[in-house]
């Protein structure tokens, strides 16, 4: 069993870094008796893959076995399909891979033979070096038999530390060490506090398109808390969002964020803020992260840290935006979740499954209050369920039965094959 696949673990972590610690920690917890994992229990582990190998070769094997004499010659191999005997040659009367079986070269394949030559598969070790359980015994730093959650744990880091400075090594392209100017925002003043916010999607569906009239966009609140020092903010998602400042919008000294991966629109906006606060920068100048425990947080501290010029004071990630408070980092609990729908449902009515996929509904911006990298349109058909509701209110079209919905009226309006607005 092999007891170091450093170079293995670093490799998939430079692809992978946030999937292949998630991937180790639960591995590890199904492993872990009382927090430890031995090289015990992972040996006996190994013993059972190599068990299950052998019996795959010799199954395989006895599969040419026709007359059921415990032994394979070769005009039994020959009388497989040609999809079963996988290569044969005529001017060398053996069958491969049955031929390799045949140790002395008789012709006939014995049971001897065929225990031996499962015992030497090369595939036996191939998928003992690829095996996830065995990996765990490369965190056995001090290489005494035992691995607990501390030395998981510093493994990991480790392992996410060299992941980063390998992507901060220059290469012929730009890297993160020379980012372009369009990946330069203005440099935090000394007094400030730098914080890096990220997440997946906010909290509801924005009426203002930002990718598109075809790809919904929504809202993600940030709440700025009473205070004296001022902030500097950098923000990105994997959604289009507008960010929606709310508080102490006073403090906030500087706001940076980025485009949406969607080359369409203007990807991202912010309302809440004066214009000469906000700042956006190119798209991908930043990654996004949604854990701030994980090694995708790490990752990406380092990473925006030598983009920003200043390491981050805070660093948040959260999967939902709702109303995340700055500079505390609180993101909004279930139960005020439960509430903001309930007063969300009460204030827009039958939704059709509008909560389904959102806290907040449809969330109302005027586009003039939206500042972004380039005009916004309030949608024709909003996004989602909040379209059905707005058709339904419309009297475009009437609910039949849960889930459907007739048509009585046409509501889009083309102008040269493009829609242009409802009717």
């Amino acid at each position: 069993m092999p007891t170091s696949m450093s170079d293995t673990l670093a490799m998939e972590f430079s692809k992978r870094p946030e999937q292949s610690a998630q991937t180790y920690r639960r591995t590890f917890s199904k492993l872990a008796v009382d927090g430890i994992v031995t090289t015990d229990s992972l040996q006996v582990i190994a013993n059972k893959i190599a068990a299950r190998e052998r019996a795959s070769v010799i199954a395989k094997i006895l599969g040419a076995d026709i007359n059921g004499d415990g032994s394979i010659s070769v005009n039994e191999a020959l009388s497989l399909s040609q999809t079963q005997t996988y290569n044969w040659s005529s001017q060398t009367p053996r069958y491969l891979p049955l031929g390799d079986a045949d140790s002395n070269g008789d012709g006939m394949i014995t049971m001897s033979e065929i225990l031996q030559f499962s015992r030497n598969s090369r595939q036996i070790s191939k998928l003992i070096n690829n095996s996830r359980e065995l990996a765990i015994n490369s965190f056995d730093a001090n290489k005494d038999g035992i691995i607990n959650t501390q030395e998981l744990d510093e493994g990991l880091s480790a392992l996410a530390e060299s992941s980063v400075k390998r992507q901060l090594r220059p290469t012929s392209k730009p890297t993160i060490n020379t980012p372009p100017k369009e990946c330069i925002p203005a440099s935090p003043k000394e007094n400030t506090e730098v914080i890096f916010v990220s997440g997946y999607e906010g909290s509801g569906l924005s009426s203002v398109a930002l990718t598109g009239m075809d790809r919904e966009s929504e809202v993600a609140r940030l709440v700025i808390e009473k205070g004296d020092r001022p902030l500097y903010i950098v923000a990105t998602s994997h959604t289009p969002l507008v960010w929606k400042i709310e508080g102490d919008v006073s403090r906030v000294a500087r706001f940076v964020t980025q485009p949406n991966h969607n080359i369409k629109g203007p990807g991202v906006g912010v309302v809440g803020l004066p214009k000469d606060k906000v700042e956006f920068i190119g798209r991908g100048c930043l990654n996004n992260f949604w854990d701030s425990s994980n090694v995708k947080a790490i990752q990406a501290k380092a990473l925006w840290g030598k983009v920003v010029g200043k390491p981050p004071d805070n660093i948040y990630g959260n999967y939902k935006i709702v109303s995340l408070h700055l500079p505390s980092g609180k993101n909004t609990d279930k139960k005020a979740i439960s509430e903001m729908q309930l007063k969300s449902r009460v204030r827009q009515g039958d939704t059709f499954g509008l909560y389904r996929y959102t806290i907040e509904g449809l969330i109302t911006i005027e586009p003039k209050d939206v500042i972004a990298p380039s005009p916004v349109k309030t949608y024709d058909v909003m996004p989602q369920q909040a379209g059905l509701v707005q058709l339904v209110k419309s009297g475009h079209m009437v609910a039949i039965e849960r889930g459907a919905f007739k048509i009585v009226k046409p509501f889009l309006v083309f102008r040269q094959g493009s829609v242009v607005g409802i009717a």
